[in-house]
């Protein structure tokens, strides 16, 4: 096995894993690498299908086109819709907040996450107090959850746990760990496998019964432990990292030979659990794609779309239709670069696509658009991605880092 198989199976088995403190934790972090796919919205701009778009709710207006590029027959997608409401309001639904939100930049996607917690009731009825958090990734998609252990059924010995990390799979550059600390706890560091530590900061958002933990530390640093010390510098707890090995044994045999792209990316396919492609760059996994026939391009819906985007840094990359043989990616402001795309060697029935561009900012935050051209040069799908909203309101003041 080649140094690059050796990590991509410890990187896959790490995908399956992430979700080390619940029994369904293989479910739980498909839906997360699914969770784009559940919010595209598929509209077909046929004249034939006029009738039918009237059934469609009012919000799946037909759009009409924006340039010459479009033309009859050109399938149009909007990749992420605006949503009423905030994830937070529907998290809280059945819950009573204790105390401030804690809002942080969460390092591995740039974008806001909230910690706070909540009073609730758990499933078998029992009241008490649960850890809350609501992440935004950087593609459009949310997660907002609380823990399904409450706070009081801890042991009160236990000064201080770990509650969660921003961790996912292909690895980002950096991860935040986070957790709950008792009083008495007054610093918190984290301890890598070379003996070196991180230090991190506590926070007690105005209002809340515990304090809030947090260290933030580069990927490639292998965490092994967290201290926490009181008052006088002293290790009055220390906690495990949480390395559960639940879900499939990844398999990171290749089902054939790597295909170079532009861009200096490299992509190949796996028999993992899910039976992925996968991209790297200068060795390091930077995107991954879910291929077998029932994920290939489909939402949650189990409805086709014609492309899968990718970007890492200032590459852009993907996987598109047997029909499509170049995109373009277009920016707000109307610039564009354009890719070729290559068929697949693995037999897979998609062609890739990849290519590089200087602009600073976040597209996603800009909101940008793809389209795909034919042999002919005709346009033949166009994806709209609007600039992206916040996924929750602040009607009142959060507690924040100072």
């Amino acid at each position: 096995m080649t140094e690059l198989e050796d990590r991509l199976r410890s990187a896959l088995e790490a995908r399956a894993h992430t979700y080390g403190t619940s029994p369904q934790a293989w479910i739980e972090v498909r839906k997360r690498t699914l969770r784009s796919r559940q919010r595209r919205i598929w509209l077909l701009t046929l004249v034939p299908m006029a009738a039918a778009a009237t059934a469609l709710p009012m919000f799946l207006a037909i759009g009409s086109a924006q340039n010459d590029e479009a033309g009859t027959g050109v399938v149009t997608a909007y990749a992420s819709t605006a949503r009423d409401g905030d994830i937070y309001a529907d998290v809280m639904q059945d819950k009573t907040a204790l105390g401030d939100r804690l809002i942080l930049d969460n390092p591995s996607e740039h974008r806001p996450m909230l910690l706070w917690f909540a009073k609730t009731t758990d499933a078998q009825g029992v009241a008490g107090t649960a850890f809350c958090t609501a992440t935004q990734s950087r593609d459009g998609g949310s997660d907002a959850s609380c823990g399904n252990v409450l706070i009081d059924t801890r042991p009160q010995e236990e000064q201080a746990w770990e509650e969660g990390a921003t961790a996912s799979w292909p690895l980002p550059e950096a991860v935040l760990y986070y957790g709950v600390a008792r009083e008495g706890v007054a610093g918190v560091s984290a301890v890598a496998e070379d003996g070196s530590t991180v230090v991190g900061r506590l926070q007690r958002p105005e209002g809340a019964p515990l304090s809030i933990w947090t260290v933030s530390v580069p990927s490639k640093a292998h965490i092994t432990a967290f201290t926490f010390t009181d008052t006088e510098g002293r290790v009055i707890e220390r906690v495990k990292k949480q390395t559960d090995h639940l879900g499939p044994e990844a398999n990171s045999n290749p089902l054939g030979s790597a295909m170079r792209m532009p861009g200096g990316l490299t992509a190949n396919a796996y028999e993992t659990p899910d039976k992925t492609l996968i991209w790297t760059l200068d060795g390091q996994e930077v995107g991954i794609h879910l291929v077998r026939s029932k994920d290939l391009m489909t939402d949650m819906g189990d409805r086709k779309y014609p492309v899968e985007f990718r970007d890492h840094g200032d590459r852009w990359f993907g996987v598109t239709t047997a029909q499509t043989t170049r995109v373009a990616l277009i920016f707000k402001d109307g610039r564009r670069v354009t890719a070729d795309t290559r068929a697949d060697p693995w037999k897979i029935g998609v062609r890739l696509f990849s290519g590089s561009y200087r602009r600073p900012g976040d597209i996603y935050l800009e909101g940008f658009q793809l389209v795909g051209y034919n042999e002919a040069g005709a346009a033949i799908w166009r994806e709209y991605h609007p600039a992206q909203k916040p996924l929750w309101q602040t009607p009142h003041p959060m507690s924040s880092p100072r």
